[in-house]
């Protein structure tokens, strides 16, 4: 297999570089909802229905235990923003193994449908991997005022 590789992916201007996680939903779709720094809901929504499906796959691990994504999303940051000490927290990767693994599972893979991209939340506790036909649509909820 080809060198994994992270890219930095802004589905939205705007987005705060750092996400804490709220909530995962998957009820009519796939829902991750997370809270920026000033307290504004962000929601991704997977909903569109194709074929048969409304994402390939997802996962989700503690970010103490996925080392091994460190020097690809610093690279990805490098890369994009030129900088070593920017964060960020949303990636697409291309040379997933996410996606080497669920090929190797019976059934059409990604030879039949290229178009699947492998999607990397990264919150402040939590990794979450979505493998998807399509990008999420991107809603955010202000933070309500007292």
């Amino acid at each position: 297999m080809k060198t994994t590789k992270y890219h930095v992916w802004e589905p939205l201007k705007g987005i705060s570089d750092n996400l804490d996680y709220i909530e995962f939903k998957f009820a009519k779709g796939l829902q991750l909802i997370f809270e920026d720094r000033d307290g504004n809901e962000i929601n991704f929504i997977y909903d569109q229905l194709i074929n048969g499906m409304f994402v390939w796959a997802s996962r989700f691990t503690e970010e103490s235990i996925r080392g091994d994504i460190d020097q690809l999303a610093l690279q990805a940051r490098i890369n994009h923003f030129n900088s070593e000490n920017k964060s960020w927290c949303l990636y697409k990767v291309s040379n997933s193994d996410f996606l080497e693994w669920y090929d190797e599972l019976p059934g059409p893979g990604s030879d039949l449908y290229p178009e699947v991209e492998h999607h990397v939340f990264m919150s402040s506790e939590i990794i979450f991997d979505v493998l998807s036909e399509y990008e999420p649509k991107v809603i955010v909820k202000p933070k309500e005022k007292r």
